[in-house]
């Protein structure tokens, strides 16, 4: 049964939303390696880390055709909460290690940025999924300022 388990929870690392293996992945996997993270810093590397497998598994959707509005706004949700995340482990890391906070948000504010820019092209490209993309989009917009905004802040 160990064998099946691990099995399961290794297939489950490709999976996308809407795929069978998904909720294996984020419920379970994702869950198991937040867990393990015990200091700030690797919670507010796996919150980045986190974000980052989120906007990689819409732009594989979208670009195989296979991004619907049930899915797009599951993951705008998924990507919501993890930014969130994300946020609050920065702003917690930042009383402890202003550079490492610093850095960590550059990084997740640098991952947003380049995803939003991805995803514009892909909606330019799949015009059949473009509203789905821009709930996607404005999503990551409004996390990227905001995380922007954190940054900032930080450097002051």
């Amino acid at each position: 049964m160990v064998l099946v388990g691990v099995g399961a929870s290794y297939a489950a690392e490709g999976a996308l939303p809407g795929e069978t293996l998904y909720p294996v992945k984020v419920e379970i996997n994702e869950r198991v390696r937040t867990w393990t993270a015990f200091s700030q810093e690797a919670q507010a590397e796996w919150s980045v880390v986190r974000t980052t497998r989120r906007l990689e598994e819409v732009e594989r959707l979208a670009t195989a055709g296979d991004l619907n509005d049930a899915l797009g706004e599951e993951i705008a949700t998924r990507l919501d909460k993890n930014t969130e995340e994300a946020s609050k482990a920065i702003v917690s890391l930042k009383k402890d290690s202003k550079t490492v906070a610093a850095d960590t948000s550059s990084r997740l504010e640098s991952s947003l940025r380049v995803h939003e820019r991805m995803l514009v092209q892909v909606a330019e490209e799949r015009a059949d999924l473009s509203s789905q993309i821009h709930v996607i989009l404005e999503t990551v917009r409004t996390k990227a300022e905001s995380v922007s905004e954190i940054r900032q802040e930080i450097e002051k």
